[in-house]
């Protein structure tokens, strides 16, 4: 369960962007959508979904590629620049262009905060990556931090650990003597500037907790800044052709009918091509057809969506999709919200994230305020900024009520992050030889 995660100095945002999914205070709307969870004695609230607003290039896409920027680091488990962790969709093949373009001599800095089996993490990393552009630049983790519980288990100055501690409580999970100036002394030796001492150094530390930190962000935060060429793909190791039945059943509701969805394995290629299958009416036999040949690319995109949706909420995993709706119908997109609004289907706190440009969902009766966010930039600092809906407040002149109509305001320009846009004179400027040459 994501709590709260933040950036700064990282793409467009040179100062720091704070993307919580906490609960805001005296907000009442739609308690149904909350997840709640308890560690310790501390009570969390926490939202299962959100939604991006902001028009093109006011810095939504970088609130998920920055998530995704810290998740390939951290399983990459340094800052170097490499190739793509083989297998792993959408990863960051390199770090060359992460800084704030105009800030790139200050250190790029994450915090991500979450709950995973019943346990608090708070993870910080500070990063120097060189300056915008730059292919030599010397790379260093300035500052590094993580808590379990509440409780600092170590604390990082770049090659020097300054702390280094133990759950009391889960003593056993631990190696033994931790606080030692002798177990100190031995990592220090060992640090590597451009490594991260979580998923390095830690292991030997504390195995467990080392591998659910790197399971929670391998397996449980999916970020898809493009959907398109990535699938859950079932394990169907004996078989040529998998018929899938949950997935047949959201093709046939879709529309989809006479066909079963298919997924088909070519062992030379090691590929696996999700089709229809055409059945012949004289035989038995069938013909396989891709599913982006013969329907459309909405019809493709619920079939290649809707599984992943049943893994993250069958795993309790957080999912962020860059422009979620794109090709889908607005009741479509309704019905996938309201699925994970569910408490009888959302029964192991899964999140949902998306930015949007449709204002649709700009509605008091489908998103909590605290659950609508929205990001623009500062035209002369270059630089985004995000805010929730929720930060308006309920008294004054710019205020924002649960009986408020957002959508109306929006496009009033109450909220910012919505550009006045108007191309005509451009396209006058650019016409006007051909529309000379005409009337000659």
């Amino acid at each position: 369960m994501l709590v709260n995660f933040s950036v700064k100095n990282y793409k467009s945002y040179k100062d720091e962007a704070n993307f919580t999914m906490r609960k805001a205070p005296r907000i009442r709307d739609l308690s149904y959508s909350l997840l709640k969870e308890k560690i310790k004695s501390k009570n969390f609230e926490v939202l299962s979904s959100s939604v991006l607003y902001g028009p093109n290039a006011s810095g939504k896409s970088n609130i998920l590629d920055a998530m995704n920027t810290l998740k390939h680091i951290i399983l990459r488990g340094s800052i170097k620049n490499a190739p793509p962790i083989a297998g792993t969709p959408n990863a960051q093949s390199n770090l060359e262009l992460i800084p704030f373009i105009f800030g790139a001599e200050n250190p790029i800095n994450f915090k991500i905060e979450f709950i995973y089996n019943n346990f608090h993490y708070l993870y910080e990393l500070s990063i120097n990556v060189g300056e915008f552009l730059s292919s030599s630049q010397f790379r260093e983790i300035e500052y590094e931090k993580l808590d379990i519980n509440f409780v600092n288990i170590f604390e990082r100055e770049r090659n020097n650990l300054k702390r280094l501690s133990i759950l009391k409580d889960y003593k056993d999970d631990f190696i033994d003597d931790i606080d030692t100036d002798k177990i100190k002394s031995m990592f220090n030796e060992t640090l590597v500037e451009d490594s991260i001492f979580l998923t390095n150094g830690f292991k030997n530390i504390s195995k467990k907790f080392s591998q659910d930190i790197i399971k929670w962000f391998e397996s449980d935060l999916i970020i898809i800044p493009k959907l398109e060429g990535t699938f859950s793909l079932p394990i169907f190791e004996d078989k040529k052709v998998y018929i899938d039945t949950f997935v047949n059943n959201i093709a046939k509701q879709s529309g989809i009918s006479g066909s079963d969805i298919a997924y088909i394995k070519d062992e030379s290629s090691k590929t696996v091509t999700v089709s229809l299958i055409q059945k012949d009416k004289d035989s038995s036999k069938g013909t396989f057809i891709p599913v982006n040949v013969v329907e459309s690319y909405g019809t493709a995109r619920i079939i290649q969506l809707m599984p992943i949706i049943l893994s993250v909420l069958q795993n309790g995993s957080v999912l962020a999709v860059d422009e979620l709706d794109g090709a889908l119908h607005p009741m479509l997109m309704m019905n996938i919200i309201s699925i994970f609004h569910n408490d009888e289907i959302n029964i192991n706190n899964a999140q949902l994230i998306f930015n949007t440009h449709n204002p649709i969902y700009l509605n008091n009766s489908i998103f909590r305020r605290d659950e609508i966010k929205f990001v623009e930039k500062d035209l002369n600092t270059h630089s985004s900024v995000l805010y929730a809906l929720s930060d308006f407040g309920t008294k004054g002149e710019n205020s924002v009520r649960n009986t408020t109509d957002y959508i109306k305001n929006y496009f009033m320009n109450k909220y910012g992050a919505i550009l006045d846009i108007d191309y005509t004179d451009i396209f006058k400027d650019a016409m006007r030889g051909v529309i000379n040459e005409k009337s000659k």
